[in-house]
């Protein structure tokens, strides 16, 4: 559930509890309700509020979620650099798998292959810088 629907339906079970509170307490005073009423619709206030106090935790654990992803991706623009094809930590050599990054969002190393090729073990692709400018490759 994404946070503002679990907000959303916090607020909307603890509103209807607030409402049956009210009139349980206006039933009282008025000796309109019986005893075995009143502890029913306690009970059900009861569960209304943990309703909403577990949307509002599982709201709160995705806030969180987000938060991080957020802060991963922050790193990522302010921190690292795309060039020949690849990530780099920005003032390093030290090149990150773009598949990894984009698939898994997860940082992985690409291994060396010497001539400008960098391997990533995982995806089994090995990457090359783009030829320069006006360059054509052959294809035979």
């Amino acid at each position: 559930m994404d946070p503002l629907t679990g907000i959303t339906t916090a607020l909307g079970g603890l509103k209807t509890a607030g409402d049956l509170a009210k009139s349980v307490r206006e039933g009282v005073k008025a000796s309109k309700i019986k005893p075995d009423e009143v502890a029913r619709q306690i009970s059900e206030i009861q569960d209304l509020i943990m309703d909403g106090k577990d949307a509002l935790n599982n709201s709160k654990d995705e806030i969180v979620r987000l938060k991080g992803e957020l802060a991963k991706l922050t790193d990522l623009q302010d921190n690292f650099e795309f060039r020949d094809n690849v990530y780099y930590r920005k003032g390093t050599n030290v090149a990150y798998c773009p598949l990894c990054l984009k698939a898994d969002h997860k940082l992985v190393p690409l291994t060396d292959y010497g001539d400008q090729c960098l391997y990533c073990a995982i995806h089994k692709h090995t990457f090359e810088p783009p030829p320069p400018v006006g360059f054509a490759r052959s294809t035979y």
